[in-house]
């Protein structure tokens, strides 16, 4: 019987040498991250608050160490308890969403004021949104604007959005829809899926903008691409209400935008 030539000797070569460099580049990097968790956990016993806060963050990624919800909110807890104003923050997330602990929103909102109090801008925000929608506090847009825009004005962006919403929809503010699409805009253009799709309705709209379908759907595209349905389906509903010109303009602006927010290599 005549022997089976081999066809991918030279390609299936390259291939297993490509692999073995993969592997060992993925052994140096466990090596690093355990090297790393093993000189964080040295400070973090000692009761460096900058340590157990990145312990706490090692535990929740699995960097260096098995993944342990419960540990990774242990550490983060005695960096909080120093004062700790990104621990109290994540800490506020954590008793939120109920990782590593029970669901707690009471002992969330405590700690996302105390993270608010010292400026950092996600407990700002959630302490805005727990004022909005009336949750563990009475509801007060006042306080809700108050605290999304303390946050907004340090480039927080899901605060922009918060903010923008608030002047759509006259809640604490005189409405105002060119200062909501101001707000819209500054969150877009840093990449907010939520932003991008608020500021596109904006545009479909016309609501403190000129009416605008071919933009609408240039923004609708880009928040689609990142995993916003509620853009997604806007998108599909204004295209078949759009000519192929249009929709070929707003192609070719929602790359142009991609390239410029994030970056000449962002895929259509």
């Amino acid at each position: 019987m005549k022997a089976t030539r081999p066809i991918c000797l030279k390609s299936c070569a390259a291939v297993l040498l490509l692999m073995g460099a993969a592997s060992a580049n993925a052994q140096t990097a466990r090596t690093a991250d355990e090297s790393a968790f093993a000189v964080t956990l040295e400070k973090a016993e000692q009761g460096d608050a900058d340590a157990q806060f990145g312990l706490g963050i090692m535990y929740y990624a699995g960097r260096g160490v098995p993944k342990d919800d419960g540990e990774s909110a242990r550490w983060i807890r005695l960096a909080a308890e120093q004062g700790h104003r990104d621990g109290q923050s994540r800490l506020g997330f954590i008793y939120d969403a109920g990782i590593g602990v029970p669901p707690d929103r009471e002992e969330a909102l405590r700690w996302y004021r105390l993270a608010a109090d010292q400026g950092d801008p996600f407990g700002q925000w959630q302490l805005g949104y727990l004022y909005d929608l009336g949750y563990e506090v009475p509801q007060d847009y006042g306080e809700a604007v108050r605290w999304y825009r303390l946050a907004a004005d340090q480039g927080h962006a899901d605060s922009e959005w918060s903010l923008g919403s608030m002047y759509e929809l006259g809640h604490g503010v005189p409405q105002d829809h060119e200062e909501a699409v101001r707000w819209y805009r500054l969150s877009a253009e840093q990449g907010s899926p939520v932003g991008q799709w608020k500021l596109g309705n904006m545009y479909e709209s016309g609501s403190g903008v000129p009416q605008d379908s071919v933009t609408a759907h240039a923004w609708f595209s880009l928040a689609a691409a990142r995993g916003n349905d509620n853009a997604a389906a806007d998108r599909d509903d204004i295209a078949r209400r759009m000519t192929a010109r249009q929709l070929a303009s707003a192609q070719d602006l929602a790359r142009a935008l991609r390239t410029r927010i994030f970056g000449e290599d962002a895929a259509d």
